[in-house]
């Protein structure tokens, strides 16, 4: 058996009516609200019942747990040693017991007027009872038919008080109206609903806005993740006063936008319901295009912009003849334009060393974050001695300085760095390394429908010159597009 520890127990003393001691007195428990004796027990065990009456000791005070049936409740009658009640306590539960509490509300409650019937859809009450039965309300009716439902469409006083209802479909009032209830959810501007639920999946879910007839209302619910519609809506019962119309989910995870109805001469509510879809961000990459669209995605409510300008190629390197490393392509998004890296110069013989690539700049436009190209190293001015290192963009990926005796390494795809210098062997010098690409991140609140793109080129590498090797190329740029929506 469960039992719970009774609110009254070991340490309470009773008093008589002149605040004495109620030595030898009795406690007698029924249960609650009758007459009918109820066990109470010693222990938490539930084993041992306690005596009907339990009897004070000479201070007043029990000599024993008392401990109650979870679920149960009591009424405690206290008596002096006379039998004289001293004070009757009803109602009592255990100590956090709910389980013996009510877990249902009634829906309908009482008008506390009698209604007299008028037509099937109008009826009067005595008095002015127009703030109890207030446009929007539901109300329960009993007929001569049996129960029918309805909700007020308006209420006026005179001398009493005429409410027109739109009954629900086969309800209607007749000349056996005998009563009428109604909802515990009065319609109001200020209704005690909260604006929130909490639907099954755990989502929030807001309620629907309060308003009178006629007036548009919003029913917005959280739907699943990316895109997927988690939640549906249905007209329950027959209540014509209703409308609720879905609006259907683009193909991307959006709202498709409409105008929501309006009520009509009826009094009718038109409640329209938008599935708000929860979406994740999302990400375009683009890789390669000159003058080509981006297109915003439906619903996209910011976009963070990351770019790269393309990054130039390393010099070759040889005893005479062969060339410098070309400088990479523009990449361009919107307004702003990065400028690409250039390219690495080349080394002839042991008379001639030119400078490395220089970093990429700024060509045009505000971004919100802009980091010039890092420039490539110069190469080595000494026999054997390696080529140089391309630039490095913020997306790595340069090519590195390569053995004695080889081409010069090209930086990673798409990374915006510089392609290495070739290395010469005894006979000549090694090329210089390509720079790379001017970086820039913008941060658009307000995107545009499409905007204009190129990504630009990668730089080559230099050619080889006479008993030389080649330089390596440089990486074309790159364009990252985040994708918002709140």
């Amino acid at each position: 058996m469960s039992v719970v520890l009774s609110p009254v127990g070991i340490g309470v003393t009773f008093l008589t009516a002149a605040g004495l001691p109620l030595s030898g007195g009795k406690i007698y428990t029924y249960a609650a609200g009758t007459t009918t004796p109820q066990a109470t027990y010693t222990t938490n065990s539930g084993g041992t019942p306690n005596a009907n009456p339990i009897i004070l000791d000479s201070t007043g005070k029990l000599t024993n747990e008392i401990w109650l049936t979870s679920g149960v409740a009591y009424k405690f009658v206290v008596q002096d040693s006379s039998g004289n009640v001293q004070q009757t306590l009803d109602n009592l539960s255990g100590i956090n017991d709910f389980s013996s509490l009510p877990t249902t509300t009634q829906e309908w409650t009482s008008s506390g007027t009698t209604p007299t019937y008028v037509s099937g859809n109008t009826f009067t009450t005595p008095g002015n009872t127009t703030t109890t039965f207030l446009p929007g309300r539901r109300c329960q009716f009993t007929v001569t038919a049996g129960t029918v439902y309805g909700t007020v469409a308006a209420s006026t006083f005179t001398s009493s008080t005429s409410i027109t209802m739109t009954m629900d479909s086969t309800s209607v009032l007749d000349s056996g109206l005998s009563a009428v209830n109604v909802g515990i959810i009065a319609s109001s501007s200020h209704p005690s609903l909260p604006n929130f639920l909490i639907n099954s999946a755990g989502q929030t879910v807001q309620y629907l806005a309060g308003g009178s007839p006629g007036s548009n209302n919003y029913l917005y619910a959280a739907g699943g993740a990316n895109g997927t519609a988690a939640v549906s809506l249905t007209a329950a019962g027959n209540d014509s006063n209703i409308s609720i119309q879905l609006i259907p989910k683009g193909a991307s995870g959006y709202v498709t936008a409409v105008t929501p109805p309006v009520g009509d001469s009826s009094t009718k509510v038109a409640t329209t319901a938008f599935v708000q879809t929860a979406r994740t961000p999302t990400r375009q990459v683009l890789l390669s295009g000159s003058s080509a669209t981006y297109t915003t995605p439906p619903g996209a409510t910011r976009l963070w912009v990351r770019m790269v300008g393309g990054g130039g190629g390393g010099g070759g390197c040889g005893t005479s003849g062969g060339s410098g490393g070309s400088a990479g392509g523009n990449t361009i998004f919107g307004t702003v334009t990065a400028g690409g890296g250039g390219g690495g110069g080349n080394a002839v013989g042991f008379n001639t060393l030119n400078a490395p690539g220089s970093g990429g700049v700024l060509v045009g436009g505000s971004p919100s974050v802009g980091i010039p190209g890092a420039p490539g190293t110069s190469g080595g001015a000494y026999g054997n001695a390696p080529g140089g290192n391309g630039g490095c963009s913020p997306f790595g990926g340069n090519g590195s300085s390569s053995y004695v005796g080889s081409a010069g390494v090209a930086a990673a795809t798409n990374s915006g760095s510089g392609g290495s210098g070739a290395t010469g062997t005894g006979g000549e010098w090694s090329g210089s390394g390509g720079g790379a690409g001017y970086y820039a991140e913008q941060v658009i609140s307000t995107p545009a429908g499409t905007y204009t793109y190129t990504v630009g080129s990668f730089g080559g590498g230099g050619s080889a010159g006479a008993s030389g090797y080649a330089g390596g190329a440089g990486a074309a740029g790159i364009i990252i597009v985040d994708e918002y929506y709140t």
